[in-house]
């Protein structure tokens, strides 16, 4: 068990904005004095911003078989997104990658819902074309989006995305 004394202050430097940040850690279990984890909470989680979410194919693979992967995906999205308080605003399946634009309503809600998609989508294909292991590149990467011009950028390359890959010839394809 934890106690208030044991909340630690650290103040980390943000690279990519140039802000100096708090982060709170407390220990999830300790033993006396000594801590075994801490949790962090992120600054742009307590602020609710929109994210643009990317998971790919291992070595950029295949992570879409048949028309049925789409809707299995999709489904699973939907579901994950209602039950974790994730607002999605757009979002592209390529053959081999998927990009998310969201914003969470809880701390935990991004990453619940992509575990979530891991596990669930992940179980799908392996049962369907009876093969195992993994089918994507590690975790998913993702970008805090903070100004307004930005989000409309992201959800504009988001949009456009297949067109560039030469997928379709127009976004509404």
């Amino acid at each position: 068990m934890w106690s208030d004394e044991a909340v630690v202050v650290r103040m980390c430097h943000c690279t990519r904005t140039g802000d100096t940040v708090s982060r709170y850690h407390r220990p999830i279990l300790s033993f006396g004095t000594t801590a075994v984890q801490y949790t962090a909470t992120r600054p742009h989680c307590r602020r609710r911003l929109p994210m643009h979410v990317i998971l790919r194919g291992i070595d950029r693979t295949p992570i879409f078989f048949a028309e049925g992967d789409y809707r299995a995906f999709l489904g699973t999205l939907a579901a994950l997104a209602e039950s974790e308080s994730v607002h999605i605003h757009a979002y592209v399946l390529m053959t081999n990658d998927v990009h998310l634009l969201m914003t969470p309503a809880t701390d935990l809600g991004p990453a619940r819902l992509m575990k979530g998609l891991g596990q669930r989508y992940v179980q799908h294909i392996n049962r369907t074309y009876r093969r195992t292991g993994t089918l994507f590149e590690g975790r998913f990467r993702s970008a805090v989006i903070e100004t307004d011009g930005y989000l409309l950028a992201c959800q504009r390359y988001i949009e456009l995305n297949p067109v560039r890959a030469r997928m379709v010839r127009t976004p509404e394809d």
